[in-house]
């Protein structure tokens, strides 16, 4: 028996059709990819399968078994969700509740045979139920995506929208479910955390239901693929690739499908003219109806079809650019960037040289750099250690992660032509026809526009001004699979230097031909990304066993903690941040020095509390100028304050935990 029917399920917001007429079947072990283009419908799906919405009256039905457990990972969160403990998980907790009473009675009444009875129950349920290791595999799998422990046992309302996705990803995972719904889980993930995820799913027992825009994501989890179109739902064997050759040998069927009827209807058009031109009524009316059905063949045929992804050739280098194949376009010495607030370099200074006709992507974990060092080379970086230097002459330009356009009011059309006033209306639409602007999104306002829309509206003006050298910074963060297949295409055909920072595998695979990798703080460089991949393993074992080895030698823990070595462990960027921790007597063992420690470290907290709350108003504001009031100087305010909220933060809970451990004696 499948454990999820959908007949005939259909969907309507404001009298405009999202589903129609949807049917699946989903049974054990399948493992279905969900794509099309953004806005056709894919989060809607999930949300009916899952019961947060309702298909429309009398038309169609959501079935799921008796007894199947299913998990939704939703893109947004409830405050439900931002106030509870991550550690916390509702049903265990009750169900402790409920073991705490029944000791309780017990002490009462140690014969109660009916409670004993009910006590051995409960206990059960919990342990089978996976309750007492629950905060075990949290952990794990939150490490797997990236979280510290520290991460995890911090309240939600804490975390940033990265981490609440990366946490409640990972709280879903370590679920017994039988059937997962997961939309976009590789949001916020780098390539390392996705890669874990793509092993877990691909372990799991569970059915599951994907949406994904990283389509070398889905080729290692899916087993199936479906494509939203114009609300109907196709569904296809195979994975994200295979379903590519199969919708490419159904283009091609389709296409000489629809050329023989056009043909047909070219030639019974020309009868019923001529026919009619004789007055011949009767063959006219009769090879009129016969052209009528062609003409409905055909129509139907054009419905069947998919929408072809537009290619196009971009000229970019610009006829005054002298240089030649493999000539040296920038060089660098010693380069890295470092903080005002920061005791070392982000990363280990590097030597850098790219050379005309170059394709580099830039790869590594979150935070490591990669959008620093971009920003370094594009001159864009005021925290450059280093020299960097350019070809003189040298045309380039940056596409940023987000897009901010000076005017909000202005329209699409308007915006291009405003990039280059050469272009009539007529040639602007066909550029931005290129891009996926097609109609009534001519006319759209720039506030008005998605951050994919706005990425590719961007790249489009960009590219008006024709540079020599491209620098990208994660250009397929928001786009649908068809954009980010839009923008390969562009980019295949560019004749100009590409340096971008992506952790998109099917973007990298597809387009590089040197990649930049980061192995911990140092950079290198490797012909491609699976080198690189390799080189990460193998650091990893290696750190992994220095770690060991220096773990083994070192305190343990609760030594450090209860002050019988050498105290709490403070590093100098964190007594940079709070210094009067230095001067607590953490290793005396008086009682004066133990109510000295905790008497002060309290009030630490309170005043880190006061600032943390400062900070965090203080952030809002700045980011409301956003947009209104653009300037260097209110960017790296805000950094600025972002990175001591940071610090503060984690030096929070430290000093917190160091407090409830404390015992001098």
């Amino acid at each position: 028996m499948s454990l999820l029917t959908l007949n005939h399920v259909a969907k309507t917001y404001a009298n405009q059709e999202v589903l129609r007429d949807v049917n699946l079947s989903l049974d054990r072990g399948d493992r279905l990819g969900l794509i099309g283009h953004n806005g056709s419908g894919k989060t809607t799906l999930l949300r009916l399968i899952a019961g947060k919405e309702d298909p429309d009256a009398d038309k169609g039905r959501v079935h799921i078994a008796d007894s199947v457990i299913c998990q939704y990972l939703e893109q947004e969160f409830s405050q439900d969700d931002l106030d509870r403990d991550a550690l916390e998980h509702p049903e265990f907790r009750a169900l402790q509740e409920e073991l705490a009473k029944l000791e309780a009675a017990m002490a009462q009444e140690p014969e109660n045979s009916q409670l004993l009875a009910r006590y051995a129950e409960i206990n059960a349920n919990f342990a089978a139920k996976g309750a007492w290791d629950y905060p075990y595999r949290l952990a794990q799998a939150a490490a797997g995506l990236g979280l510290s422990l520290e991460k995890v046992k911090r309240n939600r309302a804490l975390l940033s929208g990265g981490e609440r996705m990366r946490l409640a990803l990972a709280s879903l995972l370590v679920e017994d479910a039988d059937l997962l719904l997961l939309d976009e889980p590789t949001n916020h993930l780098d390539i390392e955390a996705i890669e874990w995820l793509s092993i877990y799913l691909a372990q799991t027992k569970a059915a599951m239901i994907v949406v994904s825009h990283d389509r070398a994501f889905l080729d290692s989890v899916t087993n199936l693929t479906a494509e939203l179109n114009h609300g109907k739902l196709t569904l296809y064997r195979g994975n994200y690739s295979q379903f590519k050759v199969i919708q490419s040998q159904d283009q091609l069927r389709l296409s000489r499908e629809a050329s023989k009827l056009q043909k047909a209807i070219d030639h019974e058009s020309e009868v019923v003219q001529t026919l009619y031109s004789h007055r011949k009524i009767a063959s006219y009316h009769s090879r009129q109806k016969k052209l009528e059905k062609l003409q409905d063949a055909l129509t139907k045929v054009k419905e069947d079809a998919k929408v072809v992804t537009p290619r196009f050739k971009l000229t970019y280098l610009s006829e005054a650019d002298p240089g030649k194949p493999g000539q040296l376009l920038i060089s660098g010495q010693g380069v890295s960037v470092r903080f005002p607030d920061a005791d070392e370099d982000l990363f280990e200074p590097v030597d850098i040289e790219i050379h005309s006709g170059q394709r580099i992507l830039i790869c590594g974990p979150n935070g490591c750099g990669k959008t620093n060092l971009l920003k370094c080379l594009a001159a864009e970086n005021p925290y450059l250690v280093g020299d960097i230097r350019l070809l003189p002459g040298l045309r380039f330009a940056s596409l940023a992660q987000w897009q901010r356009f000076e005017d909000q009011e202005q329209e699409v059309l308007t915006c291009l032509m405003a990039a280059n006033d050469r272009l009539t209306p007529g040639q602007a639409q066909e550029v931005l026809a290129a891009y996926g602007f097609f109609h009534t999104d001519l006319q759209k306002r720039l506030k008005d526009l998605s951050g994919g829309e706005k990425s590719r509206l961007a790249l489009a003006c960009i590219l008006q001004h024709q540079p020599d050298l491209l620098f990208l910074d994660e250009p397929t963060n928001h786009l649908d699979i068809r954009s980010s297949e839009i923008l390969e295409s562009a980019l295949k055909d560019f004749k100009g230097t590409l340096v971008a920072v992506s952790h998109d595998r099917y973007f990298i695979q597809t387009l590089a031909e040197q990649v930049w990798g980061f192995l911990g703080r140092e950079i290198q460089s490797f012909y491609s990304y699976p080198s690189y991949r390799q080189a990460v393993q193998a650091w990893q074992q290696q750190a992994a066993k220095a770690e060991k080895k220096g773990s083994d030698q070192a305190d343990k823990p609760s030594d450090v903690l209860s002050g019988q070595a050498e105290g709490p462990h403070f590093s100098p960027s964190e007594l940079k941040l709070w210094p009067d921790l230095a001067k607590l007597p953490w290793t005396n063992r008086s009682k004066q020095a133990e109510r000295q420690v905790r008497a002060q470290g309290a009030a630490a907290l309170r005043a880190m509390e006061k600032e943390i709350a400062d900070l965090e108003a203080s952030g809002a504001e700045l980011e409301a100028l956003f947009g209104k009031k653009d300037s260097q100087e209110l960017y790296e305010q805000y950094g600025h304050q972002q990175i001591r909220l940071e610090g503060l933060l984690n030096l929070y809970i430290k000093l917190d935990e160091i407090l409830d451990n404390y015992r001098p004696n």
